[in-house]
């Protein structure tokens, strides 16, 4: 049996004391205050695993907040939710789900579960997706939250009832998606955004992408590798997507191009067709791809791995402003600005998104229930100023000014400090780091690995038998 063992690293800690439960966490007094206030109505649009992490605190510890969410589509848990649809459904809108066949995740569950509601322990660290629905769907039972959804309803408009007014309450407009002729208008006290992040794909406008007379399509559109077999395919792009895309292309297809402008990978791909360029594309013709070194990749399909947009389309530009994909104004990514009572849960990238997308909810909570402890809004100004600041010098900029990784430790405690409750535990640091490690090193094997964690908060991988294997087809999916 191999094993691998590593030290969990850990960034961006604390120090030990700021743990320890002191007066900035909820005291009995101030949750009997929120417990005896005055209901409010909340508005959570989208039931992934943002609007899931919505309902939940919004309907905890006390009932005196009541939630109304809006799922466009026939079932809760976002991109979790399957389908083998690639195309737009009966009503004209492109299906939830953003996932391949049999796919895994590419983080440990140990960093896909919502706190104090664990994975069932039988099964392998990184799950199926059926597995991952299994558990959204014990979940949302557990909590028993699907009454609050209304599904198959689609949010048309959200304004404020008082422009410039911070704590202003909001006109949410809806509709079923069978019948937008026909809309109804409801008053909340405050809109939760939970959208998701993997709905509007990016795709670069190179030139003459127009003219390729082969199969072209977007990441969230690819559903088998089967589909090309012994063709030749570009994979554009090299992130998660990008890399798990090519790897399963390799077993079906005669040559994959993975073109990207990162750094060259590290991982080796097992099958010998996976031919790396660390090119940009210049130009792309009737049937081939011109790189930036002047080389021609003759194609029979492209596959753009390439990432997705910020969108809300049920707010106006003055709201909510979208430049070079950074959504302002907004306080620590979540919280508008000059509305105190418009949230956005649905931004981050490169996050363990159950458990941070949790806190989120519980900072949203927190300041609609008046227990959060917020800074003035001219201190909450200076502090995006300087991560602004902060970003534009590290370059992490475009696709990458909601951008985390390690950083959201750090993050999570700032919200946590705020919304008076505790921040997640540092053992999701250490799995975090160690998978980062982990994947970067053996992209192709990683998820044949269990992970262990000892007394000495060091991590032991552990590869499974190989006949377990035989059972569960090595797909995975990008979080």
């Amino acid at each position: 049996m191999a094993s691998i063992i590593m030290t969990g690293r850990i960034l961006c800690i604390k120090p030990l004391q700021s743990v320890v439960k002191s007066l900035r966490y909820a005291t009995t007094a101030s949750f009997s205050r929120t417990a005896d206030a005055p209901e409010k109505k909340v508005a959570v649009i989208g039931t992934g695993v943002s609007g899931i992490s919505a309902l939940k605190n919004l309907t905890s510890p006390f009932g005196n907040i009541k939630p109304v969410a809006f799922e466009r589509s026939a079932s809760f848990g976002g991109h979790w939710s399957f389908t083998s649809n690639k195309t737009r459904d009966e009503f004209g809108y492109p299906p939830s789900s953003a996932i391949y066949c049999g796919l895994r995740t590419n983080l440990p569950r140990e960093l896909m579960s919502f706190p104090g509601f664990e994975h069932d322990d039988n099964l392998p660290t990184f799950p199926k997706q059926s597995d991952i629905y299994e558990y959204l769907q014990r979940y949302v039972d557990y909590c028993d939250l699907e009454k609050y959804i209304k599904f198959n309803t689609i949010v048309t408009n959200a304004v404020p009832r008082s422009p410039g007014d911070a704590k202003t309450k909001w006109e949410v407009t809806y509709c079923d998606v069978s019948d937008p002729t026909k809309s109804s208008t409801e008053e909340f006290d405050a809109v939760i955004i939970c959208n998701g992040n993997c709905v509007f794909p990016n795709v670069p406008p190179f030139p003459g992408i127009d003219a390729f007379q082969g199969r072209l399509l977007h990441s969230r559109d690819y559903r088998q590798a089967e589909e090309f077999k012994g063709q030749n395919v570009a994979v554009v792009g090299s992130s998660y997507s990008g890399k798990d895309v090519a790897r399963q292309l390799s077993d079906f297809a005669d040559k994959v191009y993975l073109t990207h402008i990162d750094e060259p990978i590290k991982t080796v791909y097992e099958n010998g067709n996976v031919i790396e360029k660390n090119f940009g594309i210049r130009e792309i013709k009737e049937s081939s791809i011109v790189l930036e070194n002047g080389k021609e990749v003759h194609l029979d399909a492209i596959v753009m791995c390439t990432g997705y947009k910020y969108q809300f389309p049920f707010l106006s530009e003055d709201i909510i402003s979208i430049q070079n994909e950074h959504v302002t104004p907004l306080y620590k990514h979540v919280l508008h600005l000059d509305y105190n009572s418009l949230f956005v849960i649905t931004l981050l990238r490169n996050v363990a998104t159950y458990p941070i997308s949790f806190n989120q909810a519980r900072f949203a909570r927190s300041v609609i229930d008046g227990t959060a402890n917020l800074p003035s809004k001219a201190e909450m100004a200076e502090d995006i100023a300087r991560e602004v600041k902060w970003r534009s010098e590290n370059n992490m900029t475009g696709p990458m000014w909601h951008y985390m990784d390690t950083l959201q430790w750090n993050y999570d405690s700032h919200l946590a400090d705020m919304g008076k409750f505790e921040p997640l535990s540092e053992m999701l640091q250490i799995y975090w780091n160690f998978v980062e490690n982990h994947r970067e090193k053996d992209f192709c094997n990683y998820w044949k690995y269990d992970y262990v964690m000892n007394g000495k908060k060091t991590i032991e991988a552990i590869k499974r038998d190989e006949h377990q294997e035989e059972e569960h087809l090595p797909y995975r999916l990008v979080v």
